[in-house]
């Protein structure tokens, strides 16, 4: 059983103040009376209207406990709970470099590394999962989460032009995904790289950053997006339409490099994938599945949900029967 916990528990100490003032009231209205003797001897009828008068400073007593608890703020629902899972820790790194707008993969590169991320997501089942995005410069997304559906939405939102510098450093986002794992010494770690493999920008080359990653025991997966004869690269919207040009008027061309990409997995003992269907992500996740799995506890807390109002509608209600009865009605029935 959940009890109630009070977001404002210092309200409460307003109770006190209700028994208060009530021996002050029935103080002064002793006060004030005239004693006669024998009085309480006397049978005098009490009407049905006597009656409810009577209950006036009850109701006023339950409406100001009812506003006092509201007060307080009453809420349910902070549960923590443990879980243990088996599964393998994986950092995705995403290319958003301008080379991922060209269109030698359907509709073009970003969208399929999108989409392909998405998929992969969506087949995990007890694995942790983090996000690295990378272009000239890498940053990190999302920590590793058991929260599929909010990662893939983020995922969702992996666009060109989200990193500001140019140019792609996968060794600088392979290096960045190795420090985002948790040092447990006994966890299955990996990391899924989606990219065309042209490194131009970074401050490590791929290679090296493969060094560092199979130095920790993690293993990287190459996710080749693209083809190796190359596309021409598109300029970013609104102007899709033309191609980026050198200096000399002429289309720049982004080619698949998978020399590299196949280094990167033979060096850290993972594998090298061309995405060219869908089957090859499956084979990616298969890969995977048969790592060996390790056990993580999960820790869980519900949400909180205020309860005030199971407190303010009674106090409103004996208010309005209240205002309907001593004010109204009871000065005109008799």
């Amino acid at each position: 059983m959940t009890w109630p916990t009070f977001h404002s528990p210092w309200a409460l100490v307003l109770l006190a103040a209700i028994p208060l003032a009530l021996v002050w009231r029935a103080r002064r209205r002793v006060g004030r009376g005239i004693p006669l003797p024998g009085l309480s001897e006397l049978q005098v009828p009490r009407g049905w209207r006597a009656r409810v008068l009577g209950a006036r400073l009850p109701l006023r007593v339950a409406v100001l406990v009812l506003l006092t608890g509201a007060l307080a703020r009453p809420q349910l629902g902070l549960e923590t709970t443990e879980e243990k899972r088996k599964g393998v820790d994986i950092m995705l790194a995403l290319d958003t470099s301008f080379s991922m707008l060209a269109r030698d993969y359907k509709p073009n590169r970003i969208a399929g590394v999108r989409q392909l991320a998405t998929q992969f997501v969506d087949q995990l089942q007890s694995d942790r999962v983090g996000l690295v995005v990378f272009s000239g410069a890498s940053f990190t997304q999302s920590p590793l989460t058991f929260d599929y559906e909010g990662l893939k939405d983020i995922i969702s939102k992996v666009d060109i032009g989200m990193v500001e510098a140019s140019g792609t450093a996968i060794g600088d986002a392979l290096a960045n995904c190795v420090y985002r794992f948790t040092q447990e010494a006994d966890r299955t770690r990996v990391i899924v790289l989606l990219t065309d493999g042209e490194q131009t920008a970074g401050h490590l080359p791929a290679i090296d950053g493969a060094r560092i990653a199979q130095s920790r025991g993690i293993r990287v997966y190459a996710v080749g997006v693209g083809s190796p004869q190359g596309a021409p690269i598109p300029l970013p919207p609104p102007h899709e339409d033309q191609l980026a040009t050198d200096q000399f008027g002429r289309p720049i061309f982004t080619r698949l490099d998978e020399a590299t990409l196949t280094e990167i997995a033979r060096i850290t003992g993972g594998q090298y994938y061309r995405a060219e269907t869908n089957e090859r992500l499956s084979q990616v996740l298969a890969t995977i599945a048969q790592l060996e799995k390790s056990e993580v506890v999960v820790k869980r807390s519900k949400v909180m949900k205020e309860q005030a109002q199971w407190l303010v509608v009674p106090a409103v209600l004996l208010l309005a029967i209240e205002f309907a009865a001593f004010c109204g009605w009871l000065r005109v029935m008799g």
